[in-house]
């Protein structure tokens, strides 16, 4: 799924009756969260509502201009130097 749309970031959560191994492998294949049935409808949509937050602020960081990396302390120090 997520190969299928390299420009967006699409969550995915895992709906098992699981046990622990299935969890495990569920995350490791690339899940963002689970859920284990019987799924509660207020637990299902908190985690919806943090997926949206998470897909937010993925597409701001993608929308955002490139920033350049902070001063490094000797380029600081140089600075200070020149002073």
């Amino acid at each position: 799924m997520r190969a299928a749309t390299p420009e967006s970031w699409v969550p995915i959560i895992f709906l098992s009756s699981a046990t622990r191994q299935d969890l495990e492998r569920a995350i490791e294949a690339g899940g963002d969260d689970y859920l284990v049935k019987p799924v509660s409808p207020a637990v299902l949509s908190a985690k919806i509502a943090r997926c949206s937050a998470w897909t937010r602020c993925h597409q701001k960081l993608l929308d955002s201009p490139p920033s350049s990396p902070p001063p490094t302390s000797a380029s600081r120090r140089s600075r200070s130097r020149m002073r």
